[in-house]
């Protein structure tokens, strides 16, 4: 998955601090990020946590692998956000973003009748949009190179593969944390059409 690849050197400019940051209160979140965890699979205790993530000697060394010290951010995204003081650059809130992504998924659809439904719901609405898009303004020329933009941990990347199988879909966001557990999920689980 191009979602971290080394030799696109996709990430931060500057960390802070490696020191660890107590979170901001999280009103309607339990601790590990499981929002209706009855409702699904990611209950707390049962998200894998790469050895790497975290203020050890071995995710200090991960993080430096995949920065890229040229870029600069814009001063919103070095601010607090969502439940996090770091915003998305940190490994909480990137060992948390698939489960949150999961927890909207429901909310958004709470009739579905599993996570499944409801992640068919949300992302085949847009899944559609970008197909009907294409047979209208391209044809029935085949897509070949995808980029999505803002691809968080990778999930919406892997529901793009899946709905264009010819298309080699390449994930890109400014959180190198965010990149490494997209890497680390497709090291996983392995999809040859993903970067």
């Amino acid at each position: 998955m191009a979602l971290c690849a080394p030799t696109h050197n996709l990430s931060l400019s500057s960390v802070k601090s490696h020191a660890r940051r107590r979170p901001r209160s999280r009103k309607g979140y339990g601790t590990g990020m499981v929002a209706m965890a009855a409702s699904y699979e990611y209950e707390e205790g049962q998200l894998e946590r790469p050895k790497w993530a975290g203020q050890t000697p071995l995710s200090r060394l991960e993080l430096e692998r995949i920065q890229n010290p040229s870029l600069v951010y814009p001063d919103y995204y070095l601010n607090p956000f969502h439940a996090y003081d770091e915003g998305n650059l940190s490994w909480l809130a990137a060992a948390e973003a698939e489960a949150a992504t999961m927890s909207m998924a429901r909310r958004a659809i709470p009739d579905a009748s599993s996570l499944d439904e409801a992640n068919e719901i949300i992302r085949g609405n847009w899944l559609q949009a970008i197909e009907q898009h294409h047979l209208q303004y391209s044809g029935n020329s085949t897509i070949r190179d995808i980029l999505d933009v803002g691809c968080s941990v990778g999930v919406s990347t892997g529901y793009l593969a899946d709905k264009f199988p010819s298309a080699k879909v390449t994930g890109l966001d400014l959180s190198p944390y965010f990149l490494a557990v997209a890497q680390f999920k497709e090291k996983k689980d392995p999809q040859e059409r993903i970067q």
